[in-house]
């Protein structure tokens, strides 16, 4: 005969057995036998009824079956989410800084290498400004591929715009991480969210 054990208290199905016919497995405190016609698959919770019924889908690693409600709850602590909510909004700077940045309508990209090339560009076409070379130029290729000419004047204003776009995202994040911490209530927590202008 096929039976599954299950929780008393939460009434979750925590294991299985097969035990010869007229030998019931005995329950204890915690958890108790039903006999079944076959085992179900995925999480499942024994109703009122004791009739054997599927969970519905687990939303995340942390949630545990609230039987009352027929629903999952997440269990983590509002500290837990803080830290969660941190790092996604970390990433969420990191993803917009090394991506890519509008400048004059074109789409430059912004990961480590370009940024290092951009610096030794901007430190050329401050020197050419400063000996009023107007031969200097630096080709460029943007994030569609095309290419574009960048006068030293050019270099330099992309050079300091395009930080004071990190420099905007850095503030940002931490202005997020600021309302994080002086949230309640889990609620509040998961309210906050990067902003779409940024």
């Amino acid at each position: 005969m096929n039976y599954v054990r299950y929780d008393k208290s939460t009434r979750m199905v925590v294991g299985s057995c097969v035990a010869p016919a007229g030998c019931v497995p005995v329950g204890c405190t915690e958890f108790d036998y039903l006999q079944v016609d076959s085992f179900p698959d995925g999480e499942c919770y024994v109703d009122d009824g004791f009739q054997v019924k599927p969970c519905p889908a687990k939303p995340n690693l942390y949630s545990v079956f609230d039987y009352p409600s027929l629903s999952w709850v997440d269990a983590r602590e509002i500290d837990e989410f803080k830290q969660a909510a941190k790092q996604a909004m970390t990433a969420e700077r990191d993803r917009r800084e090394f991506g890519t940045f509008t400048w004059r309508d074109k789409v430059y990209d912004t990961n480590e290498v370009v940024r290092m090339r951009l610096q030794a560009a901007y430190e050329g076409a401050r020197l050419a400004l400063a000996a009023s070379d107007t031969t200097w130029e630096q080709p460029w290729v943007i994030a569609d591929n095309s290419a574009v000419v960048l006068s030293p004047q050019d270099v330099v204003s992309l050079y300091t715009d395009m930080w004071n776009f990190t420099r905007g995202l850095h503030t940002t994040c931490g202005m997020l991480h600021v309302l994080i911490d002086m949230a309640t209530t889990v609620e509040q927590v998961q309210a906050i969210t990067w902003p779409e202008d940024v």
